[in-house]
């Protein structure tokens, strides 16, 4: 279920970004003919920058059809950094762009070149702009509705693109009112915007493939020892996507249970985190006998931390634990 429920997401995503393929690379032709035609440098600089775009996209098809691959022997947990690693391949795309926005900035002030202004010029760039402000607000909310890091990011760099067309409309107007060197300084203001961007995009991917906790462990304690029989609960660890999230746990039962009543208690701390935490795709519960000889309440557990009740509670004098000694 969980599976079929994952390839209808991704097809999902595909379709957005075959949409926004032709987007992309219908804008990039219209300003590298104008450009070509015109001898318009920054038309056609900017038309590779739309070129880049799609090229993000392609990258996220990519990474999709190889995140849509069901789990296996080899892979247990899927592929899904697939997704997250496509993401930061579109930041090095995105760098790339800031570098061409420097390097064009750069020879304009040392040259004093400026491109041809005319008014087919101002009307590519003017619908370029609007095209692809539409097409990166759509894009990111679809990324947010799906939870798709891939999506996330290529609305930054679809909407990054908006930024070189608006570079590109100030060195226009500016050098029509006879101030050339304003290019220049907005091109350097939009390579602050990207960087901002950027930096958006890493820090999220490096949580995920660092494998960051996901979830608060006070949250999933307070849910397991919610359920009767658990007397305790430590060892809590989540990681994974946003929409896919691993929790792994330890559950203290009383010692003198039955076997199969303690492993149903197990299962029952496992549906209720899979069923009440949004995004838990697994969980894995290992049930052990009570080192405490009282039940703690969910209360209790919502008011101390792991971090603080591993540093103030004494575990000296608890008998040790046959797992982690």
């Amino acid at each position: 279920m969980l599976q079929t429920r994952h390839q209808l997401k991704m097809a999902r995503v595909r379709r957005v970004l075959l949409g926004t393929l032709v987007a992309n690379w219908s804008v990039a032709l219209a300003k590298l003919l104008v450009g070509f035609v015109s001898g318009t440098m920054s038309l056609i600089a900017d038309g590779f920058h739309s070129v880049l775009d799609g090229s993000s996209n392609i990258i996220g098809l990519i990474s999709i059809k190889a995140a849509a691959k069901p789990a296996d022997t080899r892979y247990p947990y899927g592929r899904r950094k697939y997704e997250t690693f496509a993401a930061v391949g579109i930041c090095m795309l995105l760098v790339l762009s800031c570098y061409e926005i420097v390097k064009e900035a750069v020879r304009r002030f040392w040259t004093g070149s400026a491109p041809e202004v005319g008014p087919l010029s101002f009307v590519v760039i003017v619908s370029s702009m609007v095209i692809n402000h539409l097409v990166a607000t759509y894009e990111r909310r679809r990324g947010e509705e799906l939870k798709s890091a891939v999506l996330v990011a290529d609305a930054h760099h679809t909407h990054s693109d908006v930024y070189g067309s608006l570079a590109v409309l100030l060195s226009l107007v500016a050098i029509r009112l006879g101030y050339p060197l304003f290019d220049v300084f907005a091109a350097l203001f939009i390579v602050g915007l990207i960087g901002r961007a950027i930096w958006h995009i890493l820090s999220e991917s490096l949580h995920t493939l660092m494998d960051i906790s996901r979830l608060p462990a006070e949250e999933i304690e307070a849910i397991a020892l919610s359920v009767p029989g658990v007397r305790e609960c430590h060892n809590i660890r989540s990681r994974g996507l946003e929409d896919a999230v691993y929790i792994d746990l330890h559950i203290g039962v009383d010692p003198h249970l039955p076997i199969e009543e303690a492993h149903n208690i197990g299962c029952e701390v496992e549906r209720r985190l899979l069923s009440t935490l949004e995004g838990v795709t697994d969980v894995v519960v290992h049930t052990e006998p009570a080192r405490s000889l009282h039940q703690v309440v969910p209360d209790e557990a919502l008011r101390r931390s792991v971090s603080t009740r591993a540093g103030t509670e004494s575990r000296s004098s608890a008998p040790p634990d046959p797992c982690h000694p």
